[in-house]
């Protein structure tokens, strides 16, 4: 077993003792990119972060899992964390047939990961050289989820970043439908 393993086997049983999981790990050059995820008042407040196998050789598994726990368990607690919910709907000629279609993600980059596998594009990007106000749903930065492939710009949808970053994802949910709903 390689050291990067041993260093994850580790890692997730001194998370699991302090209450935190970890979720969507991946190995990129000799680097685990991981997010950390601990409820706190109710809500599931999540930390984007990576160690490397430079950071593991040097400092030891064992002493590596625990200081980046009691690291993370500190900015948990502090409020020093990452909490978002970013907002997603379809290019429809139609807002309701959009609106059928909403999705929440707790990340920029979940969304663009499970869009590019749900639509088999793989140069999406979030458009943020310019931004709307969509009132009718509560998007105060709504920005183009596009597809960059071959010098040509394709619209696969609409996403907000901003007004929803510090809610759940049920909360963003609620939220929109709620103002979708008074706006119908």
């Amino acid at each position: 077993m390689n050291t990067l393993n041993k260093f994850a086997e580790y890692f997730y049983v001194v998370c699991e003792h302090k209450g935190i999981s970890v979720e969507d790990v991946t190995n990129i050059d000799d680097t685990l990119l991981y997010k950390l995820m601990c409820p706190i008042d109710g809500k599931k407040l999540y930390l984007d972060r990576t160690i490397s196998l430079t950071d593991i050789t040097a400092m030891g598994i064992e002493k590596l899992a625990w200081i980046t726990v009691n690291d993370a368990m500190e900015e948990f607690k502090g409020g020093v964390f990452l909490i978002m919910s970013v907002v997603y709907r379809p290019y429809r000629s139609l807002l309701p047939d959009a609106m059928a279609e909403l999705q929440v993600f707790e990340s920029e980059k979940q969304m663009l990961d499970s869009l590019s596998k749900e639509l088999y594009a793989f140069d999406l990007c979030i458009d943020k050289s310019e931004s709307v106000n969509d009132d009718r749903i509560g998007w105060t930065k709504t920005y183009y989820v596009m597809n960059k492939h071959d010098n040509k710009e394709s619209v696969y949808g609409m996403c907000d970043t901003e007004t929803y970053k510090n809610m759940s994802i049920e909360e963003a949910r609620e939220s929109t439908l709620n103002t979708y709903k008074e706006w119908v």
